[in-house]
């Protein structure tokens, strides 16, 4: 595992249900990876897709036709003018 110097590990406990932790050992021995690993890999794709939700949902409020979004397109081209 490849990690970044500066980055802290942080240890701790973790109750799982037997049929969850069968799981993740079939899913482990599968990748041929360690149970930390599989997890921390887990963990991270689920919060990613969380992730990209709250973005979709954010993007979606603003496109609802009560929404002025008028200021955005202003923006844009301001900045687009600014780069040119």
């Amino acid at each position: 595992m490849n990690r970044a110097k500066s980055e802290t590990v942080v240890n701790f406990s973790l109750r799982l249900p037997e049929k969850l932790y069968g799981t993740i050992v079939s899913i482990s021995k599968n990748r041929k990876h360690s149970i930390n690993q599989t997890i921390k890999v887990l963990l991270e794709q689920r919060l990613e897709q969380n992730k990209k939700q709250e973005l979709w949902e954010a993007f979606s409020s603003i496109s609802k036709k009560d929404q002025d979004i008028d200021f955005a397109f202003t923006a844009q081209q301001e900045i687009a003018d600014k780069d040119a």
